[in-house]
């Protein structure tokens, strides 16, 4: 599958970054402004709300479900790169907790 590049700002310098993305990631994301804050995790703004670019990969809507990297490279953001998990019910809001696999593809 071919991939491109979205380039991100870092706040508190000038420097762009590339993402990788897949294709249709990348014609549906590439007018969004995209920013990395010290978390070094990818948002946009939408409406005035800060959505974070992995999420919105896969189509997330649920708070419980939580997206890791299959890689160590968190520029990464390949479909193929991300990974699925949710956070039991008994185990919400609290820090530690065990991720069951719901890897959907």
């Amino acid at each position: 599958m071919k991939y491109n590049k979205l380039y991100a700002k870092k706040r508190g310098c000038g420097r762009r970054i590339s993402i990788i993305v897949d294709e249709p990631i990348y014609t549906q994301f590439k007018e969004f402004k995209l920013l990395i804050p010290k978390d070094k995790r990818v948002y946009f703004i939408v409406d005035g709300k800060k959505k974070y670019l992995t999420r919105a990969i896969l189509n997330l809507t649920d708070s419980a479900d939580r997206v890791f990297f299959k890689s160590t490279n968190k520029l990464d953001m390949r479909k193929s790169n991300l990974l699925l998990k949710s956070v039991p019910a008994n185990n919400r809001g609290r820090y530690a907790v065990q991720f069951y696999n719901n890897q959907k593809d």
